[in-house]
């Protein structure tokens, strides 16, 4: 629901972090910077990778973009935006909970 925000929402008013599925697979341009854009959903998106919470290792950076839904996938796992050179998925649920990457807010 536009301006209602959740436990799992922590951007400032006017702004929200799309749920699952939300930021869509097309519109996304590749940029010489290690990322692509899609103006759609907030500019520049670097291939950032993610922080294993279990293994305490950082993973795919410099070649997989993950952003955090707001969308809970089951008590583990969380959704994500999983966005690679070859391979763009909106609606990912690999990674748990536990796991750090990015949370990127989209205005409402």
């Amino acid at each position: 629901d536009p301006g209602k925000q959740n436990v799992y929402d922590p951007s400032p008013a006017g702004e929200r972090v799309p749920k699952n599925g939300e930021w869509g697979s097309t519109g996304w341009a590749a940029s010489a910077n290690l990322g692509r854009i899609n103006n759609d959903y907030g500019g520049y998106y670097p291939y950032s990778g993610h922080m294993s919470g279990n293994s305490n290792q950082a993973g795919n950076i410099g070649t997989t973009i993950l952003c955090w839904s707001a969308t809970v996938y089951t008590s583990f796992y969380g959704y994500q935006l999983s966005v690679t050179s070859s391979i763009i998925n909106p609606s990912y649920g690999l990674y748990s909970r536990a796991d750090g990457m990015p949370v990127r807010c989209v205005a409402e």
